[in-house]
This record gives C-alpha cells, sequence and structure tokens, in this order.
C-alpha cells in the first residue's frame, strides 16, 4: 500500500483570508526554471496560497494541492515537459479539482529527491534537490507575510511590484501582464547578450525570448518599450521622437517578437550602443547615418595623399590593380567631384605604386600580404600495375602398326624424345620434343613392329609490369608527361587504283595528364587523364596497339594514396578429342586422343598519390583564411535594425 505524507502550510495573513474567505486564488503561471542551481518551479497566484505537499515515492511523485484556488486561464494549465534539462523532474502537469474548488500539481521526478518550499506572498518557490530561492522572481507587492501551519513565520514578501508583476500603464484602462510560457527560460547572460539575442531574432525571424502576454488600450508607447525593457533585461534609450498610443493584444509570445512588432508596426528602429539598446524613428536614424557617411567622405577626400610602393612575389600587379581599385580604397574618392586615386603597375620590378590616404594604404597593404603569397605547388604520382600469368597443360597420344625393316625376332625397345617413322606424321614430330614412347616386335610377324607414343606437354609463365610516371605542377595548372613506344601498325589506304595494304608508325604511349586544385581544408582535387598503351602482336607477323586509359575527377588528403580504377579478367579454356569410345578407356584411353587446357589470369590497377609540396604555406594560409573569415564575420554583425 502507497505511504503519503502530507504537509499543510497557509500563505497569508489571518485577517487577509478572512476577508477573502470566499474568493479563489487564480493561478496565473506556472514556471520551470531548468538552469538554475538548484532546479526550481515557481507558482504565482493572485492573492494567498494554501497548499498541501503530498510525497507519493512509490510512484516518484510529488503532488502540490493549492486549496480555495483555480488556473486563471489555459495557458497556466499547460503540461511542463522538462525532458531537454539536466534535472531530476520529468513533467509538470497542472489541472482544476473542481469538487475541491482547488488546484492539484503533479511533479513526476526521474527518481525520488527532496523538494523544499518557501511561500511568500501569492508565490509559491520549490526547491528540486535543495533550498528553493524566493528571489528568483520579483515579488507580487501584495504585501502579506507568509505564516506556516501551526504558527511559524516565513520569509518575508517584498514590498512593491515590478514589470513582472500586474499593473497599470499610464493609458487609461490599460492592463499590462507579462506571463511566461511553460518550460520557458528566462534569457540567460549579460545586457549586451540580449540585444545581440534581439538583434538576431529580428533578422532570422526565430524568437527565443521568454513569452509574455500584452494586452493593452490606448496605452503609451513609452511605457511599454520600458515593461519589455525591464521582462528582457538590459538597458532602453527611447528617442524624443518616439510617441503615440498603442492597442495590443499579444498573448503567450516571445518578448523578442512583441518588440519586433511594435517596432515594425510604428516604423521605429532599434541600434545598440555597448549593452543600451536605442530606439528611434526609421527616418531619424536613416538621417544620422547618411550625415556620419557623408563626414566619412569629406574627412577621406581632404586627407592628404602618401605615395607608396608595394613590391610584389608571387602576384601580378594587374591581377591585384581590380582587387585594390574596388576594395582597397575604401569610400575615398567616390563622391561627386572628387578626384580618383592613383594605383600604377610597374611589370619591369612587378610593384604596385599607389597613391592614397594613410588608411586606405593599410587597407592595401593588408589585402596584398593575404593575396601575395605563393601558389600550392603539387606532385601527383600514378602507379599503373600490370600483372599477367598464363598456364597450359597437353596431353596427346598415337598408336600404329607398320613394317619393320632393320631388325627381326621377338623384342622391343623404349623412345623418348626420339621421331618415330612408322607412326603418324603429327606424333613423330611431337615425339622429337615432348614424346614418351614404345615400339614392340611382334615375333609372328616378323616383319611388322607395333608403335605407340604418348605426347605430355606443360608451360607456365608470370609477367608484372609497373609503370610510375611521376609530375609537378602548381595548383590549377595542367601537366602532361608522355613516354611512347613506336609499333609499326599494318592499314589499308586507299588510292586511285583501290585498296592497298601498308603500313604506319603509330604511338603507344604511357601519359599522364592532371590538373589539380587544393582545397581550402588541405584536399586536392584532380581531373585526371591516363593512359596505359601497350603494343599487341596480332599473329601473321603484324603488329597492334592495345588502348587501355581512364578520364575522372577525383579528391584525396595530400600524401595519401588511393586507387581509383582496375580491371581484372580470367580466362579458363578446355578441350578434348579422340576416338570415341577408346579415348574413355582406362589407362591407354590417352593413346586415343588429345587433351588440353589452358588458364589465363590479367589484372590493371591504377593507383594516384597526391601531395602538396610547399605544406608550410598551405597551413598559412589556412590560418589566414579561418582569421579573415573570423573578422569578417564580426564585421557582418548586425548592430542597428532597421
Amino acid at each position: 500500500m502507497k505511504q503519503l505524507k502530507t504537509v499543510s502550510i497557509l500563505s497569508g495573513l489571518a485577517l487577509f483570508a478572512t476577508a477573502n474567505a470566499f474568493a479563489l486564488t487564480k493561478i496565473t503561471r506556472i514556471e520551470f526554471f531548468g538552469k538554475s542551481s538548484p532546479n526550481q518551479m515557481v507558482v504565482v497566484g493572485d492573492g494567498p496560497i494554501e497548499f498541501e505537499k503530498i510525497d507519493n515515492p512509490a510512484d516518484k511523485q510529488v503532488i502540490f494541492e493549492i486549496k480555495n484556488a483555480q488556473l486563471a486561464n489555459s495557458n497556466a494549465g499547460r503540461r511542463l515537459d522538462t525532458a531537454s534539462f539536466n534535472s531530476k523532474v520529468a513533467l509538470i502537469s497542472p489541472y482544476n479539482v473542481e469538487s475541491k474548488h482547488a488546484v492539484r500539481i503533479i511533479v513526476q521526478l526521474r527518481e525520488n529527491t527532496d523538494l523544499s518550499t518557501v511561500a511568500e506572498g501569492s508565490r509559491l518557490f520549490v526547491g528540486i534537490d535543495g533550498a528553493a530561492d524566493p528571489n528568483i522572481l520579483p515579488a507580487t507587492g501584495h504585501g502579506a507575510k507568509s505564516v506556516a501551519k501551526g504558527g511559524s513565520s516565513a520569509k518575508g514578501a517584498a514590498a512593491g511590484s515590478s514589470g513582472a508583476g500586474t499593473g497599470s500603464s499610464s493609458g487609461g484602462g490599460s492592463d499590462i501582464t507579462p506571463v511566461s510560457r511553460s518550460a520557458e527560460v528566462a534569457p540567460a547572460g549579460t545586457p549586451e547578450g540580449r540585444i545581440d539575442q534581439f538583434l538576431d531574432a529580428s533578422s532570422t525571424k526565430r524568437y527565443v525570448g521568454r513569452h509574455i502576454t500584452l494586452q493593452v488600450k490606448d496605452a503609451d508607447i513609452v511605457d511599454v518599450f520600458k515593461l519589455i525593457g525591464e521582462t528582457s533585461g538590459f538597458n532602453m534609450v527611447i528617442g524624443s521622437d518616439v510617441n503615440g498610443k498603442l492597442n495590443l493584444s499579444l498573448v503567450d509570445v516571445p518578448w523578442d517578437l512583441a518588440l519586433d512588432t511594435i517596432l515594425s508596426t510604428n516604423k521605429l528602429g532599434a541600434e545598440r550602443t555597448g549593452n543600451v539598446l536605442r530606439v528611434a524613428q526609421l527616418s531619424t536614424l536613416t538621417q544620422e547615418k547618411q550625415a556620419q557617411q557623408a563626414a566619412k567622405l569629406a574627412a577621406e577626400n581632404s586627407a592628404p595623399r602618401i605615395t607608396r610602393i608595394f613590391p610584389l612575389s608571387y602576384a601580378t600587379g594587374a591581377s591585384l590593380m581590380p582587387i585594390l581599385s574596388r576594395f582597397g580604397a575604401g569610400n575615398a574618392g567616390t563622391g561627386a567631384g572628387a578626384a580618383r586615386d592613383t594605383i600604377i603597375v610597374d611589370d619591369r620590378t612587378n610593384s604596385l605604386i599607389v597613391q592614397d590616404t594613410s588608411d586606405n594604404l593599410e587597407r592595401m597593404a593588408k589585402i596584398i600580404k593575404l593575396l601575395d603569397r605563393q601558389t600550392p605547388q603539387v606532385q601527383i604520382e600514378a602507379k599503373i600495375v600490370d600483372a599477367s600469368e598464363e598456364f597450359s597443360k597437353s596431353m596427346s597420344g598415337a598408336f600404329a602398326l607398320g613394317a619393320d625393316p632393320s631388325w627381326g625376332g621377338l623384342g622391343g625397345s623404349f623412345l623418348q624424345g626420339i621421331s618415330d617413322p612408322i607412326l603418324p606424321g603429327g606424333a613423330a614430330s611431337a615425339a622429337a620434343s615432348n614424346a614418351l614412347g614404345m615400339k614392340l616386335k611382334i615375333g609372328a610377324l616378323a616383319s611388322m613392329r607395333l608403335g605407340a607414343i604418348l605426347n605430355l606437354a606443360e608451360s607456365e609463365s608470370r609477367s608484372r609490369i609497373i609503370s610510375a610516371p611521376r609530375t609537378v605542377v602548381l595548383n590549377k595548372q595542367a601537366a602532361t608527361i608522355v613516354q611512347g613506344q613506336p609499333v609499326l601498325v599494318p592499314v589499308t589506304v586507299q588510292t586511285q587504283n583501290g585498296s592497298a595494304s601498308s603500313t604506319e608508325v603509330r604511338s603507344a604511349n604511357l601519359s599522364l595528364n592532371v590538373t589539380p586544385t587544393v582545397t581550402n581544408d588541405g584536399n586536392i582535387v584532380m581531373q585526371l587523364s591516363i593512359a596505359n598503351d601497350t603494343p599487341k602482336d596480332l599473329g601473321n607477323n603484324q603488329t597492334g596497339v592495345a588502348n587501355r586509359n581512364m578520364t575522372t575527377q577525383v579528391v584525396a588528403e595530400s600524401g595519401s594514396t588511393i586507387a581509383i580504377g582496375g580491371i581484372y579478367t580470367s580466362n579458363d579454356t578446355s578441350s578434348e578429342t579422340g576416338i570415341p569410345g577408346l579415348r574413355k578407356l582406362p589407362i591407354i584411353g590417352a593413346l586415343f586422343g588429345n587433351e588440353s587446357k589452358k588458364v589465363t589470369r590479367s589484372e590493371l590497377f591504377i593507383f594516384i598519390t597526391p601531395r602538396v609540396l610547399n605544406e608550410e604555406v598551405m597551413s598559412t594560409d589556412l590560418d589566414t583564411k579561418q582569421s579573415s573569415a573570423m573578422r569578417a564575420s564580426s564585421l557582418a554583425n548586425p548592430q542597428t535594425r532597421y
């Protein structure tokens, strides 16, 4: 049976409770702070809170039942899914208990832990695995002191009201109440960080601020901006040209969305200066920017000109001149009637002669330092492996009967590698090289001899050819290396008398054609064309060219070896011929037939190894580019929202 532990606490003075005995406290919002230490849940109402805390360790639950209360709206009754926080709380579920005129809040835990409570004014603070902190939110200003059941006194409530409470603006009949959404955490960090958050949100339209509710009628716009500034947690300066009344009904929206909407609706702009967000009319901000730009141009145009010579090592003056004219001179000399600054290229010394202001010369010096760098140099090595093996074997036999004029009587002899005139011509010729044979004289037939021969042959060959063309080339430049072997190839030519056979010389080339591109991360992209042609015996004293080539585009790390292609072929051939029936006889069947088998295998693989030779230059370039990218990112950070 589950054991439940119940603790009851009455918040509020007895006099206050008696006067409101039949009034229900409205719970306006429930917040969970998952990034604070310890984690904390805050229950906010519009009156005193009397609650019971029920521990249910069997189900890993803690239940808070607030008596004489009800949820103010559907937003207050939303479930808080706290799974994204590193917290022992998994879910917070509030709901109304109509029969008891109470609000029940179930805190589902991942594991059982201690929950401490502090009631102050119209708020209940619950600390998860630590002491509750009543200073996490400003007091509501009811001025009541919490009294625990049994007469013990809790912490006193803070007096007064803040922007997070309920109040009225200077506009008549307005009601401005910021309400935090379930499980949302107020923006953390410095005021500068919060201003950056708003500027980023206004440009990307992704709003992540704390949720608030703004419902106003004829409210002064300055008061609304002040309230949003208090909620967002940064300093705000409102220009003297910002005035007017607002009618808003924004329920449960991020504060940065509310601020962006008000600025857009009223044609206002926001500009950051340090940790202060300045709000003014768009026309005012635009005029100020134009005046500042005009003053800057006037100062640059009136500044004295200085002449400076920049010697170049790797870049050419003609390639840098358009870049310096476009980006190096800043805005000087672009105004109406302003004199153009001078950039002259000296081809003999490969130098740039520049006449400009001191600031622009410094800017050009930085650009030249970044661009006048050694071009990466790449070594490309290809390995072409051509391996083949061939194996063949054959077995054949012959059997014959013929006259033997040389000798008579009963007898015999053994032959090896000797031709025998009584055997068939093919067998006799074969016997001269690879043959085992026997001849027998039959006594009953003094003038006849029986002859037989068995031919056995076997051959095996292996070959391996490794070709390794290598070349060095500058980045983004093409390189070709070729080694050719002349081959006399038969051709047919057309003449006025008809077709005629002829020959011509062709080249069997081993070639490598490559165009490398070194990427910013140090890899190498290669456009490759590799060929390894070989002479081929066509028979009949004729020769041809066997073409083997590959064209591809690959990317590889510097110093690594990759296989970019290969061909593997295997050819197995076997044949049998002979006298039907007799060639299948055991042992002597070989004398009545021929058997042969041939196996041919070939492999062709291509490997590529690229390597940047001047890697120290590449590493310097990468560091410089990363630093430049970081500087460009910081310069591109928006400081003004129009």
